[in-house]
């Protein structure tokens, strides 16, 4: 078992990145900053709670969470469609619909403000090891997506989504899918993680804000494609040890 410290850095690390890829791919293919992504990360937080409190297989609880946010993720990208026509409009949709659902939480759940996992099969050590598996596996297929003929589309999306739209490139189809993956992705996040907080409707936002720093800060290197995600983690990998250093 790696020492405490480390391994508290190392989780924060993985935490973080995922998130902040995420938000990253989100924004670069879709070409909005997606707010909901800090209820998709409670949503699948409160999923957990749901599946451990009643007792139900947790591989179960893991796939409804899975199906259930990839369908939140189709409502979110069908709205933003309809009614955002420009990034600004976009990204308050997305507030719009984050504040929608963490309302529907606020409201269904039975107890207190806070809900608290008393007895949850995913001890310290595996949610680092489900975290950093769920990590590994995004970076591969990315890596995959990217070295095939669909980076190439990617890529020019990236750079600049009108010229890529005039050759050809059905980017609604790349916003689509990123929309539906990153929301779903978080949701899983928050299912793994969510023994290890107490558990309200704006757990999702404190890092959701860090990822929006990591990323912007990011994007100053103005890399595309895979570089740009390897980057991520690097810089994820070095705030998280400043911060675990100065705190």
């Amino acid at each position: 078992m790696i020492a405490t410290p480390i391994a508290y850095l190392i989780y924060s690390s993985i935490f973080l990145s995922i998130f902040s890829i995420s938000v990253s791919l989100n924004f670069r293919i879709s070409k909005f900053l997606n707010l909901a992504h800090a209820s998709a990360y409670t949503f699948g937080a409160y999923l957990a709670y749901y599946t451990l409190s009643n007792n139900i297989n947790i591989l179960i609880g893991y796939i409804v969470t899975f199906l259930l946010s990839a369908c939140l993720g189709v409502v979110l990208f069908a709205v933003v469609i309809k009614l955002g026509k420009n990034l600004l409009q976009a990204t308050i949709i997305s507030l719009g619909y984050s504040i929608a659902l963490e309302e529907v939480l606020r409201i269904t759940h039975p107890t207190g403000y806070y809900l608290i996992i008393s007895q949850s099969p995913f001890t310290p050590e595996i949610r680092e090891i489900l975290s950093a598996i769920l990590l590994l596996s995004i970076l591969l297929i990315l890596a995959i997506l990217y070295k095939s003929s669909v980076g190439i589309k990617m890529k020019f999306t990236e750079d600049d989504r009108f010229l890529a739209e005039i050759y050809g490139v059905n980017t609604e189809r790349f916003a689509f899918y990123a929309v539906i993956s990153t929301f779903a992705v978080l949701s899983t996040l928050g299912f793994i993680t969510s023994s290890s907080y107490a558990i309200s409707p704006t757990i999702g936002w404190n890092p959701l804000v860090t990822s929006i720093l990591i990323s912007g800060f990011t994007s100053l290197f103005r890399l595309t494609g895979f570089s740009h995600f390897v980057t991520v983690v690097l810089i994820t990998f070095i705030y998280s040890t400043v911060m675990y250093l100065v705190i």
